[in-house]
This record gives structure tokens, sequence and C-alpha cells, in this order.
């Protein structure tokens, strides 16, 4: 073999071997690009039918039929935490951004779905009312609202998701 490989990883030199090597190496280089340009997969049409009514305690609340509905459309949970499967969503519902669903694991005694949003409450209390004209008032505590209905949505310590809306039945 002629030819050298460079600290750069970059191998130069002749021969078969040299050109085999530089078809891999832009191949790879290409590969690597594309698997950076994909992104999180696309909230199906159905979305906002499926979750916005369970969120609004419209719905039955199955956490099994939820959760195969998520990993069906999203994969598996990107995290299991607090009783509960975590999923990434890059959408928007009730016209707000989303940024996470929630739904209760099997060995949990409560049975749940929620989400986190990247509004504050009173944008997301705006656009539900707007929207579906679900009213949410004011509990005991300031910071936490709940619908006729018994949604509840409350204030998120967080500066980028502030809100947080959760049915549980």
């Amino acid at each position: 073999m002629s030819g050298k490989i460079l600290r750069t990883g970059k191998f130069i030199g002749g021969g078969r071997v040299s050109q085999f090597l530089k078809v891999f190496q832009t191949s790879v280089l290409f590969c690597a690009g594309m698997l950076g340009s994909f992104a999180a997969p696309a909230v199906p049409g159905h979305f906002s039918g499926t979750i916005g009514p369970a969120l609004l305690c419209h719905d039955q609340i199955d956490s099994h039929y939820f959760t195969r509905y998520m990993n069906t459309y999203f994969g598996p949970p990107g995290k299991i935490e607090g009783g509960a499967y975590w999923w990434k969503v890059s959408g928007t519902l009730f016209g707000t951004k989303l940024d996470s669903i929630f739904i209760n694991q099997e060995s949990t005694t409560s049975v749940f779905i929620g989400a986190i949003f990247a509004d504050p409450p009173d944008v997301l209390r705006k656009n539900i009312l707007n929207i579906t004209g679900v009213p949410y008032q004011i509990t005991r505590d300031p910071e936490r609202w709940s619908s006729p209905s018994f949604s509840v949505m409350l204030k998120y310590n967080s500066p980028e998701t502030p809100s947080k809306m959760y049915c549980l039945k």
C-alpha cells in the first residue's frame, strides 16, 4: 500500500487502495451529515383530536391506549420519571407550543395524561378558551387552575416550559 494517513484521518496516496479509501471516506462523511439532518417525528394530523380531549378530561383516560399511541407515532419514551413515561414532542396543541407529553406507568395507582407547554399559563388558558370554549378557573392555589371537567393547569417551575396541564382519573 503506497500512501499515508495524516493526523486529520485523511488518507493520501495513490493506487486502487487510495481510491477506495477516498470514496469510503466521502461516503462516511456524507452519511454522517445525513444523520445529523433528521428531525423529530412529525406530529400526526390526528394528534390534537386524540391528545387534546384527553388533556381536557373530555375523554376516557386509558394509559395503555395512550402509551401505544405515543410509542407508535413518537417512538419509545425519552425518559421514565415520577411514575410516568415522557416523550418530547415538537408541535402545537391548543395553539400553544408543546414540549412534552407524559402518561402514567402501568405500575402506578393513578391514571393520568399530561403535557408541558412553552407558553405561560395565562396564554395557554386564553388559547384553550378561544379554541375549545373550556374555561379554567383559579383554585385556592394562585398558580393552579381547573376546568369544569377537572382538568388541571398549573405554573411549572421552568422558564423554558412554564405551563403544565394534566387529567387525572
